[in-house]
């Protein structure tokens, strides 16, 4: 889903850049991010209390120019079984929208 929002804020936006904050107490967010593209670029330690526990503030960003570029790819006959191309992203099995009659 990531990869999904980079790719509209990217190519239907025509945004530069996208940023977002994580806490350091989960983990898996911060490895989720990471693998759709975002670079740590600050940190603001202990300034988020959760009980008696300090953690920190990790901000990410993403670059235009960081993402591979989905437009390139081929579009395959549709109920071929190959990937088709929904939002400049590869999705198996999913079948474009109709064009309207």
């Amino acid at each position: 889903m990531t990869r999904l929002m980079l790719d509209y804020a990217f190519t239907a936006l025509g945004l530069h850049s996208v940023w977002l904050r994580v806490y350091a107490f989960n983990p898996g967010a911060v490895r989720a991010y990471t693998t759709a593209g975002f670079r740590e670029f600050g940190r603001r330690r202990e300034c988020k209390r959760l009980g008696q526990t300090l953690y920190d503030v990790i901000y990410m960003e993403c670059l235009a120019g960081e993402v591979v570029s989905r437009e390139s790819w081929e579009e395959p006959a549709v109920g071929s079984g190959a990937p088709c191309k929904m939002f400049g992203l590869v999705l198996r099995g999913l079948k474009p929208p109709a064009t309207g009659t």
